[in-house]
């Protein structure tokens, strides 16, 4: 269980760093925000990592642009959701992504069955009442999409060269990628801001991404979303504890519906995918 310690302490580093991020938002705005978060998390790793960029072949740098991609496209589409609804919600709607991925790699219909229920329990935490956000819900959806696509990429990263200097180049697409969107506003971040920036940084950026990306290596790509039902788990006490977003009755209960099916996904799903039949991951010694 190896990977799933790695995966719920990336999932805690996430919504604390998510959390962090949004104090930013009133300011400077949702994607000025998401794009100085990833130039500040691409400069430390590449610093820090020094990865090298020759000797690379094309499907590893596919690997990377595409990770990259989907990271920065996640980032903002998640930002722009609890921007609109609570961390919580946005989350466990999110969390559609990775149950998909699990569904699609069911080979028993108990599991299938609880990839279904913890549907379910999204469609309670996305019903159309109270604050209801159809933006917050479309953006929660796109994020969703390409976590999904996250899931799987995860655990083909590292298979030539290291996981974390994989992780860093990946890191670097994304800031570039985002950086029009900040860079008309650079000068605007006062010192309050740069440090909750460079605070989501280091927790959603780097934190999470590392390892996530290690413990993908060591499980399979519906394992990975799996353990992502971890997301909303550490949400919850995030967004009450430092965001005061009390979920109702019937929203916590769609919360924990969720959350119990895809932790029963992976009670019942055993060994039933021998990871090295998925292509997905390499043995523990090629860990960074």
């Amino acid at each position: 269980m190896k990977a799933f310690a790695l995966v719920a302490l990336g999932s805690l580093c996430l919504q604390l760093g998510s959390a962090s991020a949004s104090f930013a938002f009133s300011g400077l705005g949702v994607s000025t925000v998401a794009s100085l978060r990833w130039l500040v998390a691409a400069s430390l790793m590449l610093v820090a990592v020094r990865p090298k960029v020759r000797g690379r072949s094309r499907f590893s740098w596919t690997i990377i642009v595409a990770f990259g991609i989907c990271m920065a496209t996640t980032n903002l589409l998640f930002y722009g959701a609890i921007s609109r609804m609570p961390l919580g919600n946005a989350v466990t709607i999110q969390y559609l992504g990775p149950c998909v991925v699990a569904l699609i790699g069911s080979r028993k219909i108990t599991e299938a069955g609880w990839a279904v229920a913890a549907l379910a329990g999204v469609a309670l935490v996305a019903r159309p009442v109270g604050y209801f956000d159809l933006w917050g819900l479309v953006l929660s959806l796109g994020a969703a999409t390409t976590l999904g696509a996250y899931t799987v990429l995860a655990g083909k990263l590292g298979r030539e060269h290291s996981t974390s200097s994989d992780v860093a180049l990946a890191m670097g697409v994304a800031a570039l990628a985002t950086l029009p969107l900040g860079l008309p506003r650079v000068s605007v971040p006062t010192a309050r801001d740069w440090g909750l920036i460079a605070l989501a940084a280091l927790l959603a950026g780097i934190l999470t991404n590392l390892l996530d990306a290690m413990a993908a290596k060591r499980t399979t790509s519906r394992g990975m979303g799996l353990f992502l039902a971890m997301d909303p788990l550490m949400a919850i006490p995030v967004g009450m504890l430092l965001l005061s977003q009390v979920p109702s009755a019937v929203e916590l209960v769609g919360m924990v519906l969720a959350i119990s099916a895809g932790t029963a996904m992976v009670w019942t799903s055993g060994n039933s995918v021998s990871p090295s039949k998925t292509g997905t991951i390499r043995s523990e010694s090629d860990s960074p």
